[in-house]
């Protein structure tokens, strides 16, 4: 299994973590886990994904 790695954009900040990605990212939308990478108010209430459009 492919750790996921979490990366803090324009910093050196990153977790590892080893899980399947669309765990950790099913766990950080549901609120069930979290990481010090993202501020303390993500997700949003109501987390939701809008489709790409150009």
């Amino acid at each position: 299994m492919w750790p996921t790695i979490i990366v803090e954009a324009g910093l050196l900040s990153f977790e590892v973590l080893h899980r399947l990605s669309p765990e950790v990212v099913l766990d950080l939308l549901s609120g069930s886990s979290s990481t010090p990478v993202f501020p303390d108010d993500f997700p949003s209430v109501h987390p939701a994904f809008d489709p790409f459009t150009q």
